[in-house]
């Protein structure tokens, strides 16, 4: 994980909201100010999803990837959230990218 400070300020984002099955992939402008969905990629083979994610990246110029964290209502982070710190691990090492993880509580009250 990247530390905030370290995280790029500019340049577009990949948001990455992490499910076994499917993955949402939405798009920042190059400012970081407005995110907009992109796709949805059905979870395949390991090679095949990093393959996916890669063309992605090089295609939108991401500069970093945040990935939603599913953290319980009392702070704490349960199976989901730590599959989801795994996956987007994973995702950090195979794009080459800094991540960082998302606290999730409150984004759907605030859409």
């Amino acid at each position: 994980m990247t530390d905030h400070a370290e995280f790029p300020s500019t340049g577009a984002l990949l948001g990455i909201d992490y499910g076994s099955k499917r993955v949402g992939i939405a798009v920042s402008t190059p400012n970081q100010s407005i995110a907009s969905a992109l796709e949805i990629i059905q979870r395949e083979q390991p090679a095949q999803d990093a393959k996916r994610l890669c063309k992605i990246c090089n295609e939108f110029r991401i500069v970093g990837l945040v990935v939603g964290l599913p953290v319980h209502m009392s702070g704490s982070e349960g199976g989901k959230a730590k599959e989801a710190r795994e996956f987007g691990d994973w995702c950090a090492r195979v794009t080459e990218r800094p991540v960082i993880y998302w606290d999730e509580r409150f984004t759907s009250a605030l859409a």
